[in-house]
């Protein structure tokens, strides 16, 4: 599985996990930005918790240390590559919004007295085995989808 073309697509990934982390409410058939299906179902807690964890965890997450984590010894290169694709500023500028999205997904699912307690599935420090659950779980119908 190749990594590189899925690294921006991952991390959209787990922003999506972190609120699947909430209680499933039903927002309707369709999604709110697409024409995927809502995901209504239990939270994925395990993977939240994997994703989570690989960033530095609830208190000190870093979207760096998320994309060091699933790229591996290929992290200057696809940083590289994103900054060329998309601008060094852009690039900048989603993984600081990927930090507060995480730390307020976890503020809302803590206000909600939902346990972030289980255990991470997969290991956190399984790069190649977290990037592909996150792509996985991304998957419906054939099509990535972040919602």
């Amino acid at each position: 599985m190749k990594m590189r073309p899925r690294i921006v697509a991952i991390a959209a990934m787990s922003a999506m996990l972190l609120t699947s982390s909430l209680p499933a409410s039903a927002d309707g058939a369709r999604s709110r930005f697409s024409d995927m299906n809502s995901y209504n179902g239990a939270p994925m807690l395990g993977i939240t918790n994997a994703m989570i964890a690989a960033g530095g965890g609830a208190k000190r997450f870093d979207a760096t240390s998320l994309v060091e984590v699933l790229a591996g010894d290929k992290t200057a290169a696809e940083v590289a590559k994103l900054q060329g694709q998309y601008g060094k500023d852009n690039v900048s500028s989603f993984l600081e919004v990927f930090d507060f999205v995480v730390a307020d997904a976890i503020r809302i699912a803590s206000a909600k007295h939902v346990s972030l307690s289980a255990a991470p599935d997969p290991s956190p420090s399984d790069g190649r085995a977290l990037a592909a659950a996150l792509y996985k779980t991304g998957l419906t119908r054939g099509s990535f989808d972040v919602e």
